[in-house]
């Protein structure tokens, strides 16, 4: 298997706050695409138990208990905070170096009035397990998108942006690269898609994680959007798609973003979006 990684270095010291304010433990939001007014968009309904908008055929999605442990706990719980510091709105993300953390560029940055707008803060909880948080959380109030992300005709495929943090809150749970595969691999990857939904099935709580895995496909040739049957609802916007390599090594080749009739959708680390990842895991 060819793969090209972009690796970022790692060193290890944190003293994240460990206690979550009470009005988020059991806070049940819509996702961030709630935030946007921007006409293309399908909004999503808001959340309520049952619903399957993006799930494809049978509830495929296992919770995952173990989100303290690699390669689980890299991913963020994001809440979307308003100048009260309330949440308002989740999304998913994951450390990609010990102070960014990767997410979609409508988490960050929801289109309003034909244009980006910042949020005034992003709590991010890594390997959050409901009430359980092993490794603190921080507040960011410092985030970039894609440079192509406030133009309507390629929106789609730069939906994707980063926080960062003020604290190195990502050295415990560790960071994911980003991994570029050329086309005719990309076929053959097992691809896992886990994160914050904002719907978890059964009687789970909030802020519980959960994935599953499946198979991508392009829509084109070199194309920058996969499409995919991977099951995701409300609150997964952001979540990594990750791969194992046949070294061991865990990739993030995706960026998963939106929610279709009949299928899902992500953004394809390309060598351009990686090194753009790789330009913000430096600039922190």
């Amino acid at each position: 298997m060819s793969e090209r990684v972009f690796r970022i270095k790692l060193s290890r010291v944190a003293s994240p706050a460990r206690v979550l304010p009470s009005e988020w433990v059991d806070a049940i939001l819509p996702d961030a695409w709630a935030m946007s007014d921007e006409p293309r968009i399908r909004k999503p309904k808001p959340p309520s138990p049952g619903l399957t908008a993006s799930v494809i055929g049978p509830e495929n999605r296992q919770r995952v208990m173990a989100t303290d442990k690699f390669p689980f706990s890299p991913i963020c719980h994001l809440l979307i905070l308003d100048n009260a510091g309330k949440p308002v709105a989740m999304g998913t993300g994951w450390f990609v170096s010990r102070h960014v953390v990767i997410t979609a560029a409508h988490v960050v940055a929801p289109i309003r009035n034909g244009s980006p707008v910042k949020p005034p803060a992003i709590a991010v909880i890594p390997g959050r397990n409901g009430s359980d948080n092993p490794f603190g959380h921080s507040i960011a109030k410092r985030f970039d998108f894609a440079p192509k992300w406030a133009a309507p005709a390629t929106r789609n495929e730069n939906d994707y942006g980063a926080i960062f943090l003020d604290d190195p809150l990502g050295d415990k749970p560790g960071s994911v690269d980003p991994g570029v595969f050329p086309d005719n691999v990309v076929p053959q990857l097992n691809v896992n898609l886990t994160g914050y939904p904002a719907d978890p099935p059964g009687t789970a709580g909030a802020g519980t994680m959960w994935g599953t895995a499946g198979k991508v496909q392009l829509l084109a040739p070199n194309g920058p959007i996969f499409r995919y049957g991977i099951d995701m609802t409300q609150g997964q916007s952001g979540s990594p798609l990750l791969v194992k390599t046949q070294t061991g090594s865990i990739l993030a080749v995706g960026i998963n973003t939106a929610e279709l009739l009949d299928s899902n959708e992500g953004v394809r680390i390309t060598a351009p979006v990686a090194q753009q990842i790789s330009l913000w895991a430096g600039a922190s």
